[in-house]
């Protein structure tokens, strides 16, 4: 991050602390506005919307509605329809999804774009009261490269290679951080070996991102580190999505995005029921995203206690595409197997994992307190709470192996469901 990235973080860090407080109408009035110039940018100067937009006029946010919603397939297909012909494309700065479904999406941002990331970020643990004399254990796989910070004393991050929930407690034992960072998945185990080992690790703030933070790990990582925890929501093609305050609201970045829970023939939903996320990003413009159907499925909230202007989004629970195939051919959510299983006393970790219509396998990290009938519980309440009668087998392992990217997701299956 040079000077001039780190003024630009700057700038952006302060619209947001200022928009934050704006009453919710007039956060819609500049999403209004932003919108218009959005869609009439890419109507000129991106080779989809050109052709896809066509004939098409946006006056207000009826008429925004009425846009096509882009899925992932079609980005997949030919991502260069959707770059921009007004930036230097060698200079673009290339990202990867996880892959998690087996098909990554590559995006692209112009320089000046990148310092979004980093401004969301460095917002979500200042309103939540982190202070740059705050010293940061960063729990990840791989090392991050050298923040200039650090080289001020400021928002230190010290990187904790996650090789064993031991040796990763011991490690932050030995930076002494008021500030933890990680995965759900390396969060979990660490306050676990934390609790067992009575290490007396202790921390002011844990932050959780990339993956889906449960109740009960939630509750597990409070009591372990005595810490307040703070969720958030985000991805490769949006950047943050949502932070949660001290409140507990899910905080969407209004001012630099506009979200839309809508139905399956893409209509809005009214707030607090479940449906599709469809996300604009109203800073894109290298490769812009509009009504880009994330895949994950949500709801709006309302206002939060905090007074805050910016709208609220409730927890997302998981992937629209994450469905099992039972033995008829008929779908079932997979959010079935996490709902009726992710309390059950002595669990850890859990995955599902399915590579054929009919047959499933669950994967059981447990944590030495699991009653010795475990396995056959948890074997007939999914039976029990399922559908269809299926092939279950319940496994106990020390570790579950994680996605290439890192992520270790609830439900992973092999087979590509025809929704």
């Amino acid at each position: 991050m040079d000077a001039g990235q780190m003024l630009k973080v700057s700038m952006l860090l302060a619209q947001m602390r200022a928009n934050q407080w704006k009453s919710t109408e007039e956060l819609e009035e500049m999403q209004g506005r932003r919108l218009l110039d959005l869609v009439s940018y890419a109507s000129k100067h991106v080779p989809h919307y050109r052709k896809s937009f066509s004939g098409l006029r946006m006056r207000d946010i009826d008429d925004f509605h009425s846009l096509p919603i882009v899925k992932k397939d079609a980005i997949r297909g030919d991502p260069e329809l959707f770059l921009s012909d007004r930036f230097d494309k060698s200079r673009h700065i290339r990202m990867s999804t996880s892959g998690s479904s087996g098909f990554p999406l590559s995006v692209f941002h112009s320089p000046a774009e990148s310092a979004y990331g980093p401004a969301f970020e460095m917002h979500q643990m200042i309103e939540a009261g982190v202070g740059p004399f705050d010293i940061h254990a960063v729990i990840t796989r791989e090392r991050p490269a050298p923040s200039p910070l650090n080289a001020l004393g400021l928002f230190r991050r010290h990187p904790v290679e996650f090789r064993n929930a031991r040796q990763a407690a011991a490690d932050i034992v030995a930076i002494r951080p008021t500030v933890i960072r990680g995965t759900p998945s390396f969060l979990i185990p660490i306050a676990h070996e934390n609790l067992v080992s009575g290490l007396g690790l202790k921390t002011r703030r844990a932050f959780t991102f990339s993956e889906i933070l449960h109740k009960k790990g939630r509750e597990l990582i409070e009591r372990s580190l005595g810490c307040a925890v703070f969720d958030s929501y985000g991805s490769i093609e949006t950047s943050w999505i949502s932070w949660e305050c001290a409140k507990g609201g899910l905080h969407i970045y209004s001012d630099q995005l506009f979200a839309e829970v809508v139905d399956e023939r893409g209509n809005p939903v009214p707030h607090g029921q479940e449906g599709n996320l469809v996300l604009t990003p109203l800073w894109q413009r290298a490769m812009p995203f509009i009504r880009y159907n994330l895949g994950d499925r949500t709801a709006l909230g309302g206002k939060c206690k905090c007074g805050r202007g910016y709208h609220t989004i409730n927890p997302v629970e998981g992937r629209n595409n994450d469905y099992l195939v039972l033995p008829s051919g008929a779908l079932c959510s997979a959010h079935m197997i996490s709902f009726n299983i992710r309390s059950y006393p002595g669990i850890l970790q859990f995955q599902a994992r399915q590579e054929k219509s009919g047959e499933l396998v669950i994967l059981i990290v447990p944590d030495g307190s699991m009653a010795q009938d475990g396995k056959l519980a948890i074997f007939k309440i999914l039976s029990s709470a399922l559908p269809e009668a299926m092939d279950i087998r319940v496994e106990l392992v020390d570790v579950i192996p994680r996605a290439p990217s890192g992520k270790l997701c609830d439900f992973v299956s092999s087979i590509n469901p025809k929704i």
